[in-house]
């Protein structure tokens, strides 16, 4: 009588070292064997004790999955991602806090092309914090000088040294104000942040002198 030998199905499908029938020799042919990185999970060496499984650390092999502003901790069997500081998301995808948490200006009157009447309208008392021009008021600040009186204000605030990046992060950029002679009256050091779509700046009240001064606006 002949005897047939089978195989089980598993062993022509499972990727080597993963299941305890196919055991690997080494990490070494685990890797090779799927093409330079390990990212089934477990796995089985015929090197160590029945019922024990080698885990890989997704986190330094580079097989994580995990966005570029978060970090990575390996468990066992697999990995956790976690965002980092001043960003929020669920590790796989992570954005700048302040990308989601601002406060709007959205007056018409902060436009640029807005002639300024009495009463004028001054922004220091403008509260510390994140904001995005949207709405009425355009889309970002003006990145070139402002006609005296407009904004609002007497003294219109432009951004000097242009929009960064999405890349860039968070760039500090300085706002002059004008005055009725001069473009580089006074000035003030802002935090400005491209979020893709749309730009963020972090602004405190300005005041100096008896003067009016307004952040200005643009499309």
């Amino acid at each position: 009588m002949k005897l047939a030998l089978t195989t089980p199905k598993d062993l022509f499908i499972s990727p080597l070292g993963s299941i305890r029938e196919l055991p690997a020799i080494s990490c070494k042919e685990i890797k090779a064997s799927e093409g330079g990185q390990a990212v089934s999970g477990y796995y089985w060496l015929d090197l160590i004790r029945s019922g024990d499984y080698l885990d890989i650390n997704e986190c330094t092999e580079g097989s994580h999955r995990c966005h570029r502003d978060a970090t990575c901790q390996n468990t066992a069997g697999s990995y956790r991602c976690t965002c980092n500081s001043q960003y929020i998301g669920d590790g796989l995808n992570c954005e700048p806090k302040e990308c989601s948490n601002y406060k709007t200006l959205t007056s018409a009157r902060r436009l640029k092309g807005s002639t300024s009447k009495k009463p004028h309208v001054c922004d220091n008392s403008l509260t510390w914090g994140w904001y995005r021009i949207t709405g009425a008021a355009g889309r970002k600040m003006p990145t070139a000088c402002v006609p005296f009186k407009r904004c609002g204000g007497q003294r219109p605030g432009w951004l000097s040294g242009g929009h960064p990046n999405k890349a860039d992060g968070r760039v500090s950029r300085k706002v002059w104000f004008r005055s009725s002679d001069n473009c580089y009256r006074v000035s003030t050091t802002i935090t400005v942040r491209n979020c893709g779509s749309f730009y963020v700046y972090y602004l405190k009240g300005f005041s100096h002198g008896s003067n009016c001064h307004r952040y200005c606006s643009s499309y």
